[in-house]
Parts: C-alpha cells; sequence; structure tokens
C-alpha cells in the first residue's frame, strides 16, 4: 500500500488491516498494523485483527498498545472489546465496556455491549445477559436505540457472508497519478484488478 503517514490517512490504517485479517491475510495484516504510527491506532489494528484470526497474542499485543491511553476513541476501545468477547475473554470485555461506557458512550461500544449480551444468552445464561444489560445500559445509550433496554424489537441478527470482493490497485497516491498521467499521456488506465473470494 502507498498510503501517506497523515493523521487522515491513518485512520484508515486499521481498517485496512482488519480487512486484510478478514480475508485470511495475516501476514498482509500485521505488516499494515506494524506501519501505523498511532499506538491507539495501531490497538485497535492489532484487535481487530486478534479478533478475526482468533489469536490471543494479538490480543495482548493491542492491550499493552493501548495502555494509558485515556482518549475518547470509542471505536479504539469497541474493538478492545469486540476482540475480547471473540476470543472469549468476556468478563475482560466487560470490564472494558464497565470501565470506557460512562465516559464516552457511544454506538460502537453500545453494539458491543449487545455482542456480549447476545454471547451470555446464546450461552444459555439468560440472567446473566439481562444483569449485563441493566448494568451498562445507560440514557446515551437509549439514544443510539431510540427505544429503551425492554423493548421486545431488539434483536440479535448474525449475517455469515460467503464471498467478499476487492480491489486490488497501487495505493491512492500513485492512482492519482496515474489518473492525470492518462489524461495527459497515456491512452488507458491501468487502475487494478478486481478479486473475489470465497469465506470460510
Amino acid at each position: 500500500t502507498d498510503i501517506e503517514h497523515d493523521s487522515e490517512q491513518n485512520d484508515l490504517w486499521p481498517e485496512l488491516a482488519i480487512a486484510y485479517a478478514r480475508l485470511a491475510q495475516r501476514d498482509n495484516a500485521l505488516r499494515t498494523a506494524g506501519m501505523i504510527g498511532i499506538s491507539h491506532r495501531r490497538a485497535e489494528a492489532l484487535a481487530g485483527t486478534a479478533a478475526a484470526t482468533h489469536d490471543t497474542r494479538l490480543l495482548n499485543e493491542a492491550r499493552r498498545h493501548v495502555m494509558g491511553f485515556d482518549g475518547d476513541r470509542d471505536e479504539v476501545w469497541a474493538g478492545l472489546a469486540r476482540a475480547e468477547v471473540a476470543l472469549g475473554e468476556l468478563q475482560e470485555a466487560r470490564r472494558t465496556l464497565s470501565t470506557q461506557l460512562p465516559g464516552t458512550p457511544s454506538r460502537a461500544l453500545a453494539a458491543v455491549v449487545g455482542q456480549l449480551a447476545a454471547v451470555y444468552w446464546l450461552n444459555g445464561d439468560q440472567p446473566g445477559a439481562r444483569k449485563l444489560i441493566d448494568e451498562l445500559w445507560s440514557a446515551e445509550a437509549q439514544g443510539y436505540f431510540g427505544c429503551n433496554k425492554d423493548d421486545p424489537d431488539i434483536a440479535v441478527i448474525r449475517v455469515v457472508p460467503s464471498i467478499a470482493e476487492y480491489w486490488d490497485s497501487r495505493g491512492a497516491l500513485r492512482q492519482t497519478w496515474n489518473v492525470f498521467k492518462g489524461k495527459v499521456a497515456e491512452p488507458a488506465l491501468r487502475a487494478g484488478r478486481g478479486h473475489k473470494v470465497a469465506l470460510r
């Protein structure tokens, strides 16, 4: 990838690393995460990669990168809690959520509360799921759902994709240069290739 190291682009790197991990391209995911210069963004990439690959070591590395970070980047904390749920570390996920929700409630964090409650529920612990929702639900969370915690219309939906498509190109800056160059000197733009992959 030819993404420049600036703050706007750094926000995209965790998503790129996680996308690689979800496409079973672990090496590319780790290489991309390693290129991220901002510690909490690297933690987000590592946590997402840990969730996709079920790698506890990556989750622990993500935790090391997020230590001392007290910012309000909810997606970082939500990513960490999501990875903890994916790896079955439910008490750690609960602790992450209970620590972060009071200070920075968001849709991302509220969604992870729902995921964690769903795991409790699906494992047959309906009282545990109800207790979790009672503990972590807040007036701020209600604003994201538009209903209250006892609304019967709140449901868990599971989506399992069977195929994905992505576009393989030379990177944003090189792509822009090729578009410009194609307008001036070359008749055809070589933008890259589309790929389809089967998902497990």
